[in-house]
């Protein structure tokens, strides 16, 4: 009997004999593995997806550059034909003041306003002509501005699918999200991870990305990838050891040591892992990014390194990010947060500040997780309607450690 065309995978492969006599022979195994096709590996699939959103952002950048070089050649012949239209009627003007004071001369005059005339109507027949030329123009912007939406929802999508499930963090810990995009596309990330070689512990980040829009989706995919790529290769580094690296992949994928490129990232990251009789271990890292914790119904703040991921300035040194540790009890909470609820405006124009968001985490922390989030959310919107617009991308994730 034959097996073709096997899923990849690993098998083990059994067998045994009967001979004419009745007499079975022992099962004789062989183990082997199918490895999945080079197209179907994950590299393969996040090159897809780059050279995908680079083909867009390209496109859309193309079109634009047209748009305006053709806006441009528009505007000028607009003004070319507006100051002709200027001199004729002065021309006009003066010519009848000559018929004013040369009556002898009407029927020249008469002649030359009637080719006048003509020359206004044919004029007025260009500008017609060109109004309707602006029209087009605008319905071509129009769709253009429209193609570019698709395009920037199209990477909205595509963002939004390297996020991780809410459910998936939910079947490791109690939690909720706020994620509250400035633009269509966010330059936030969060991101969630359960380690396969170290049982009960997983990987949680929040980070905040320089920008906001496509700029700032770029950065959070490059980010993300970066963040999975290191903790897959290496799943038993620190936190710091993790940020660090990641420090490392940004400032190289951006060649920030020979350009001036200042791109980066804040980020709290944090590794917990599941101890006996409902006690959590905490390994915590933030590039410019605090901590936010209860312990024992205590509200703690745990600080960050007041340095980023990424940027040129420090392009001929390596950072070293640190990490601190903490032993929690169930039912005992975690805020990673980015910095865009505190620095939303409010109705006097003044940003929140960080001060009262710390004091509205610690009045909230003793209540469950669902009214934790609808008083963050209620917030929002309060803010939100008093300022009608949005400084920033905003994202805050929750986490209630969980009893067995």
């Amino acid at each position: 009997k034959e097996y073709n065309y096997l899923r990849q995978g690993k098998y083990v492969f059994k067998v045994k004999a009967k001979n004419a006599y009745g007499n079975v022979s022992e099962i004789a195994t062989y183990s082997f593995s199918v490895k999945p096709p080079i197209w179907f590996t994950w590299y393969a699939i996040a090159l897809y997806i780059t050279l995908l959103v680079g083909l867009i952002w390209v496109v859309v950048k193309l079109n634009s550059k047209r748009l305006e070089k053709d806006k441009a050649k528009l505007e000028a012949i607009i003004q070319v034909r507006t100051e002709e239209l200027n001199e004729r009627n002065e021309e006009l003007e003066q010519q009848s003041e000559e018929l004013y004071l040369q009556a002898e001369r009407l029927k020249e005059v008469n002649a030359q306003l009637e080719e006048q005339q003509q020359e206004v109507l044919q004029q007025a027949e260009e500008l017609a002509m060109q109004t309707e030329v602006l029209e087009q123009t605008n319905q071509s912007l129009n769709r253009e501005q429209e193609n570019r939406l698709s395009s920037i929802r199209y990477a909205q999508t595509i963002q939004r699918s390297i996020l991780p499930s809410v459910s998936n963090i939910k079947g490791f810990l109690k939690s909720f999200v706020l994620y509250k995009p400035k633009d269509i596309v966010s330059g936030d990330f969060y991101w969630y991870r359960k380690l396969v070689h170290e049982p009960d512990t997983a990987l949680i980040v929040v980070a905040d990305c320089t920008g906001h829009g496509v700029p700032g989706g770029f950065m959070s995919i490059i980010g993300s990838r970066l963040i999975w790529e290191i903790s897959d290769k290496n799943s038993l580094f620190t936190p710091a050891q993790i940020v660090t690296k990641v420090d490392e992949g940004v400032r190289e994928a951006l060649n920030q040591t020979t350009t001036d490129n200042e791109d980066g990232m804040d980020l709290v990251l944090i590794k917990i892992k599941k101890l006996p009789e409902n006690k959590f271990h905490i390994w915590f890292t933030g590039a410019k990014r605090d901590l936010y914790y209860t312990q024992g119904g205590t509200f703690n703040v745990l600080k960050g390194d007041r340095k980023s991921v990424g940027g040129h300035r420090s392009r001929n040194k390596k950072k070293h990010f640190t990490y601190s540790e903490l032993v929690l009890e169930a039912n005992d909470i975690l805020y990673l947060t980015t910095d865009g609820l505190a620095d939303q405006n409010g109705k006097t124009r003044k940003r929140y500040g960080s001060r009262k968001f710390i004091q509205l985490l610690e009045n909230i922390s003793t209540q469950p997780l669902p009214e934790q989030l609808n008083v963050v959310e209620g917030l929002y919107d309060k803010l939100l309607s008093e300022s009608n617009e949005q400084r920033d991308d905003i994202t805050m994730l929750g986490i209630q450690l969980s009893e067995d």
